[in-house]
């Protein structure tokens, strides 16, 4: 679903600001361990766009216990970066992946939400 505002039209107004609003679909399509150490590629559909973004999971010892961090990419985080419960929902998945827990894929993982202010003429 996207919201489009024609030139001219005085669209979604915030303190006199105007804004195209325009919202996504995303989905996991696949995740695949590629030859860096404990990294996986990551292929998402965002509407009818496809993106691929690398992933790196490291585990380390702390305080008897072991502690694993999986993050995306730098490009990942400025896509999804206020969209943070959707990078949320992909990051679960590669988690699970890593972990050999069962992952069904597509997996739909929320909606990526745009919003751009448009500069007057």
């Amino acid at each position: 679903m996207s919201t489009y505002i024609p030139q001219g039209h005085p669209g979604i107004s915030h303190k006199g600001a105007r804004f195209f609003s325009k919202t996504m679909k995303v989905r996991v399509l696949s995740i695949k361990p590629i030859q860096e150490l404990n990294s996986h590629e990551v292929l998402l559909s965002i509407d009818e766009d496809r993106q691929i973004f690398k992933f790196t999971t490291e585990v380390n010892q702390v305080g008897g216990r072991q502690l694993q961090t999986t993050q995306g990419e730098q490009r990942f985080s400025d896509c999804f970066r206020f969209n943070q419960r959707v990078a949320m929902n992909i990051s679960k998945l590669v988690v699970k992946f890593y972990n050999k827990e069962a992952v069904e894929l597509p997996a739909d993982v929320g909606i990526l939400s745009l919003q751009k202010k448009l500069h007057p003429n």
